[in-house]
């Protein structure tokens, strides 16, 4: 115990005059330190006590300094402001406001189906707001304004006093020659510069706020604003990708059976879990998943029809960005269209690969979907077997 005390006097003897000089520098003229401050910071306190009460020292000068004139400072304000319009056309109002922005020097923040959240440079408010007014009939109107003056400037001072204090302790770690007075100031440097790194996140927030106006409108339309659609009637369509979409917990493992199922030669590295009433189920080890289905083919439609009518369900309704069929001739004889895409799900790329053909009144699918860097790996894999599928031979009797 004495000898550890004996070590934090000699660590804060050390480092005194340095905090003491940088204390003076805290702002040009300012008074020194209370002395009442001095002696708990010279009794052998660590370095990181030390660093602390050098702060708190600054930021009560600083506090001490006479207040500038609220009548001469400008005041910094944050407005918000929130329109209900009655429009003929929501999709085209939306768009309309978020223009204006735009024209304007600002930027679209939010939208939904019926709101729009944009922000405009401050001097620009009033302008957007009238703009946006005659773009409907008004329901209501109101506008928020907040002072935020005070805010920014505590932000300022406390940034300041933060870099100031992170300066001064990396000057004292390149001086300090014992090593527990360098870890010690070390360990205090870096809880000071995520301060620095807060504060000047939260001051950057607040002064975006004043310089850029917030204004949120809502519609609303006495007009059904509905899209005309066309249902596809054919409901295993719909069933394409919702491995990928709805992510169904594996079925367990189902022992092939030589009857009922579709003819292919497995791509390298994946193994079928499931195989019954002609649907096959493989995965990977790396994430990828197989699918291959049979599907009966109403009043035998074409290639063309089916692989037109896929694509469709899977972009309109499956949220999935797929490329143009691409023909590929089977060992068989026939031909398959090949279509890839890509749907972001959380924080990841999901690749997506659809092989369609169709044969004696069937229509068969393949569908792999997985990571898209494991899909890029086992592509050439994927086609070669897409390549030799077939129906069986006892299909001829069915």
């Amino acid at each position: 115990m004495a000898s550890r005390l004996r070590m934090g006097f000699i660590v804060g003897a050390s480092l005194w005059p340095a905090l003491l000089t940088g204390c003076a520098g805290v702002q040009e003229g300012m008074a020194p330190a209370p002395a009442r401050t001095r002696p708990a910071m010279m009794r052998g306190a660590p370095a990181a006590d030390m660093a602390r009460a050098m702060l708190e020292s600054a930021a009560a000068e600083q506090l001490g300094q006479p207040a500038l004139d609220p009548a001469r400072e400008r005041r910094l304000l944050v407005y918000n402001a929130e329109l209900h319009l009655v429009v003929g056309d929501i999709r085209a109002t939306l768009d309309a406001v978020q223009r204006l922005a735009e024209s304007l020097g600002g930027h679209l923040h939010t939208m939904e189906a019926q709101s729009i959240v944009v922000k405009v440079p401050a001097d620009r408010f009033h302008e957007a707001m009238d703009a946006v007014a005659e773009m409907g009939e008004l329901g209501r109107r109101a506008i928020r304004g907040a002072d935020v003056t005070d805010q920014v400037q505590d932000l300022r001072l406390r940034l300041k006093n933060a870099e100031q204090m992170r300066d001064r302790l990396a000057a004292l770690a390149e001086r300090a020659d014992d090593m527990k007075a360098v870890l010690d100031i070390e360990r205090e440097l870096g809880r000071v510069t995520e301060t620095v790194e807060t504060l000047k996140g939260k001051l950057q927030a607040l002064e975006h706020s004043v310089a850029f106006s917030t204004i949120t409108v809502h519609l609303n339309s006495p007009i059904p604003q509905a899209e005309w659609t066309v249902e596809i009637p054919f409901r295993w369509v719909y069933t394409l990708g919702q491995g990928l979409i709805a992510r169904p917990d594996a079925q367990e493992p189902h022992v092939p059976s030589l009857r009922r199922r579709i003819v292919f030669k497995a791509p390298a590295g994946f193994v079928k879990y499931y195989e019954a009433d002609y649907t096959s189920r493989l995965m990977s080890a790396d994430g990828l998943r197989v699918y291959v289905r049979r599907h009966r083919n109403y009043d035998n439609g074409s290639l063309e029809f089916w692989s037109g009518l896929a694509r469709r369900a899977l972009v309109e309704k499956g949220g999935i960005a797929l490329g143009e069929p691409e023909a590929s001739e089977l060992t068989n004889g026939r031909t398959a269209h090949i279509m890839q895409g890509r749907r972001r799900m959380g924080r990841e790329d999901v690749a997506y690969l659809l092989a369609i053909w169709s044969d004696k009144g069937h229509v068969y699918t393949w569908e792999t979907w997985g990571p898209a860097e494991e899909m890029e790996k086992a592509l050439p894999a994927l086609r070669n077997a897409i390549r030799t599928m077939h129906a069986p031979w006892y299909d001829f009797l069915f």
